[in-house]
């Protein structure tokens, strides 16, 4: 059996090896170019502001999901408010809207109708994936007390409009009757593309609803930033989850906003935390270039289209960016408004400029939790689910939070392998810190805060945590034992997909773990895969107390703002004292009431 083993890891690392050897040379040096692109997008030297992105589920009484262009058409009889219309719907939802409404531009302040709104008196109202979710983007603000503000305003004019129409605006993360699918996905022609190229796991982004900030950082802070904050989406998450009801009833998750994204490249590490942090500019890129390119801009129509390769090949983004570039015709780029590809003297810098556009375009589709933007030259943070209207601050507070702690290194600190609080090998860089967060994850969008009271390892969560480890080993080599490859097979792939919120093991991994299995070494097919693919790698962590040092770090980073902020971070703790964040509260709101109940529970009031 040993032998078999072996031949087949050789043959799968002849096979890899050959498939990457033509490719491996033109991505590194697409790669370079474009980190250097990106790169100078940021600046050099800012004034820290933050912008937000806010969504939320527009429901009727009965909590059925309503049609936000209707809401938007209603905002829209304000003469200070914009429409934006967009072509290449697929098809009306009904035939009483016929307005194809996609957003609503205005402004806040007192401008008269005709001036131009300032940019800090900006609100956007966005038709969301989901035509049952309206988005509301208001920043840059200098801080979060004018980013409240600006947001509270914005939900004013919303909510006038919803209470003339019926509709409730709700402060959830996920919409809590209607289910995710077709019928509920906005008509705009890059969703339907989207969802060709993606399959079932798009329609997840029909349902949701998340809490997104944008901060303002430097050249020398966006990857570093986006590392530790992706590092730390587990405290995000066990504090702001908000979204443990949908399609009516109970989900297996607290945060099923989070679990029904996993789907979503989850073999490429498209969603959520990525795979591990990112060493520079140039490694970020690459990492991007290299996922499968699934759909691009048009130069012809301004519409998306799956390119011709990736529907045949599953070709990643740097490998198919020049038969792309060969594609779009000279001249003006549709949408982008950048030009084709140069084929004369003084075109290079309009050329360069298309292929960063396409890039974006590429990279706009990874949805990390925390990802460096270089339009908007911010990192954005994007774990939190939508939070009750009466602390829909906390988010934003613990966001901005994280990454002024950052700026200081006290979380990165924390992880040190020598002087950390919670002491990684590699520190918070390292595989064991990634690891184990990874796997906390996954146990924080199934059971929230509660698995976090760990005083003595005999909790019910860690035995829970550690039995299930054990099972999977003593499967995989009971298997191994019998000589029944196909079960061990089986049961190594089930304990290590991604998609579980765990990391997938190479494939020299996996034939390390079965030779090990085979040989019914139980200590070393437990180590494998605590190292390797995470599972169980979180049974040590004390994560109660991981969660109140990142919200004391985070405290005391806005306090050394000199502004008051930190006010805004005192729900976080009172959920933790409490042991419940809102999806919590919001079961049991619900659990007598049902349906109404949880609408009178998260209802925006005003």
């Amino acid at each position: 059996m040993l032998r078999v083993l072996r031949a087949r890891a050789a043959t799968i690392g002849m096979k890899r090896r050959l498939a990457s050897t033509t490719t491996t040379n033109h991505a590194t040096k697409l790669a370079s170019q474009f980190s250097h692109m990106f790169r100078e997008e940021f600046p050099s030297n800012w004034r820290r502001t933050v912008g937000r992105e806010a969504e939320y589920p527009v429901v009727w009484a009965d909590g059925s999901a309503a049609d936000v262009r209707l809401l938007l058409a209603e905002i829209g009889k304000d003469p200070r408010f914009v429409p934006t219309h967009e072509g290449g719907f697929d098809r009306l939802l009904s035939g009483t809207d016929t307005t194809q409404l996609v957003a609503m531009t205005g402004n806040l302040g007192n401008t008269s109708s005709g001036s131009s709104a300032s940019q800090q008196d900006r609100v956007e109202y966005l038709l969301e994936v989901g035509w049952g979710t309206v988005e509301i983007v208001v920043g840059p603000c200098s801080d979060l007390f004018e980013l409240q503000r600006q947001h509270e305003r914005a939900m004013f004019r919303l909510m006038t409009a919803a209470s003339r129409l019926g509709m409730h605006v709700l402060g959830y993360g996920i919409q809590p009757r209607t289910a995710a699918g077709d019928n509920l996905m906005s008509p705009r022609n890059r969703y339907s593309v989207m969802k060709r190229a993606i399959g079932d796991a798009w329609a997840s982004f029909t349902v949701t609803a998340s809490d997104q900030l944008h901060v303002d950082v430097i050249r020398s802070e966006a990857i570093p930033f986006s590392n530790i904050c992706n590092l730390l989406t587990p405290v995000v998450q066990a504090l702001c989850s908000n979204s443990p009801i949908y399609q009516g009833t109970t989900s297996p998750y607290l945060n099923a906003r989070e679990g029904l994204m996993r789907d979503c490249g989850s073999d490429y590490y498209r969603h959520g935390m990525p795979r591990g942090p990112f060493v520079d500019y140039h490694d970020f890129i690459h990492t991007m270039g290299t996922m499968p390119f699934l759909m691009s801009p048009t130069n012809e129509t301004g519409l998306w289209e799956i390119p011709q390769d990736q529907q045949q090949n599953g070709v990643s983004f740097l490998n198919n960016l020049d038969v792309i570039m060969e594609g779009l015709s000279t001249g003006a780029a549709g949408a982008a408004g950048a030009a084709g590809a140069a084929g004369a003297a003084g075109d290079e810098e309009i050329a360069d400029q298309t292929r960063l556009h396409q890039f974006l375009a590429h990279e706009h589709y990874i949805w990390h939790s925390t990802r460096p933007r270089c339009r908007q030259s911010t990192v954005e943070l994007r774990a939190a689910c939508q939070q009750p209207w009466h602390e829909h601050m906390a988010a934003a507070a613990l966001q901005l939070g994280l990454v002024e702690a950052a700026s200081h290194g006290w979380l990165q600190n924390l992880f040190d392998e020598k002087d950390g609080e919670f002491p990684c090998v590699g520190g918070a860089d390292g595989r064991e810190a990634w690891n184990a967060m990874r796997s906390w994850s996954r146990r924080i969008i199934q059971e929230g805060l509660a698995p976090m009271a760990m005083e003595t390892v005999e909790t019910v969560e860690t035995a829970n945590t550690a039995s299930e480890l054990d099972v999977v080993v003593k499967a995989i080599c009971e298997a191994g034992a019998n000589r029944d490859i196909h079960t061990m097979w089986s049961a190594v792939e089930s304990a290590t997909r991604p998609e579980d919120g765990r990391v997938r093991l190479s494939s020299e991994q996996m034939m390390g773990v079965a030779v090990y299995a085979a040989s019914n070494d139980v200590s070393a097919v437990k180590q494998m895969l605590t190292e390797h693919g995470s599972l169980g790698a979180a049974d040590g962590l004390d994560g109660q107390l991981l969660v109140r040092r990142t919200l004391e770090l985070c405290s005391e980073a806005l306090e050394r703002r000199g502004l008051g902020e930190e006010i805004f971070m005192e729900p976080l703790f009172r959920r933790l004292e409490k042991g419940a964040n809102p999806a919590e509260e919001t079961l049991r709101a619900a659990a007598d009431g049902g349906m109404q109940s949880l609408i009178e529970h998260t209802k925006v009031r005003i």
